[in-house]
């Protein structure tokens, strides 16, 4: 991997114990930015998340990445998502996964 790589990551973790939900965090571990975390998405199946998983490091969920510069002059990566939350499952069937 090279510095400025925006191929994405993702990781699951369960959120909630009651309603055992799962967040699904994207990341940048090799963009050589500041903030290495992106978006995340709650979803409420442990099997929509491994697919949400299996989208994002494809590349087909979060497009068109670049490198961004907020306020505070940290550098970040900012990309279009393909997918909602609500509408996961069905964005995720959409895109083929």
């Amino acid at each position: 991997m090279t510095m400025n790589d925006l191929t994405p990551t993702a990781t699951i973790k369960q959120c909630d114990d009651r309603d055992a939900s799962f967040m699904v965090r994207a990341s940048y571990p090799h963009a050589g930015t500041d903030r290495v975390n992106g978006m995340g998405w709650v979803v409420k199946k442990l099997s929509v998340a491994k697919r949400l998983v299996t989208a994002i490091e494809a590349g087909a969920v979060l497009t068109s990445p670049t490198i961004e510069t907020d306020v505070n002059c940290n550098t970040y990566v900012s990309a279009s998502s393909q997918v909602l939350g609500r509408k996961m499952n069905a964005d995720l069937k959409r895109l083929g996964y």
